[in-house]
């Protein structure tokens, strides 16, 4: 499953739990930078009251540093943050 197949999943999933989200596309095209800033999650929503960020990897993938910092600073700052391979990641951490 690539990492765009999990984002799609995810958001399925999202969608029959009703939770608010949206896919946050981050990159770069033609020297420009668009999305949000290094290390914005791949989904972002809300969750009971906090700030919600997922983070999609396809199987060999791996966080950057600037995502790594990313979850860290939403975790401290009480929201909830998961590094998601597959559906089953969210649905774990969100029961």
């Amino acid at each position: 499953m690539t990492e765009s197949d999990v984002q799609a999943a995810i958001c399925d999933y999202l969608k029959t739990r009703d939770i608010w989200h949206f896919r946050c596309s981050v990159g770069r095209k033609g020297g420009y930078r668009y999305g949000g800033p290094p290390g914005t999650p791949d989904i972002i929503g809300m969750y009971q009251g906090k700030f919600l960020g997922i983070e999609c990897k396809g199987p060999d993938g791996k966080l950057s540093d600037e995502q790594v910092v990313v979850g860290q600073s939403i975790r401290r700052h009480g929201g909830v943050y998961i590094i998601a391979r597959e559906v089953e990641d969210v649905v774990n951490a969100l029961t």
